[in-house]
């Protein structure tokens, strides 16, 4: 699950999707989330929205991917170096 701006993001690992909905429950959107060789659709995925692009990464896997919040479409994926085990955002303020 995942919170910015108002929204929740939920994945329905039935549908492969992720779905997004407003605070009320009611909604709003749902995005497929691509599933790459190797990666399991049943794992634990990780949702960051930053900005217009949401993060979304299974457990375990080593890739992000990235969805446009604007157009829904996936973005290419960001490979890592190793297996993910969490997502978030830390940022420095001067």
């Amino acid at each position: 699950m995942g919170v910015g701006e108002g929204r929740l993001y939920l994945y329905d690992v039935e549908a492969v999707k992720v779905r997004v909905l407003d605070l009320s429950g009611r909604l709003l959107a749902s995005y497929p989330l691509p599933l790459l060789e190797g990666e399991d659709r049943m794992s634990l995925v990780e949702l960051l929205p930053v900005g217009r692009v949401l993060y979304a990464v299974r457990r375990g896997s080593s890739r992000i991917h990235r969805i446009s919040l604007d157009t829904g479409e996936a973005l290419p994926p960001l490979e890592v170096y190793a297996p993910v085990r969490g997502l978030a955002l830390w940022r420095r303020t001067p």
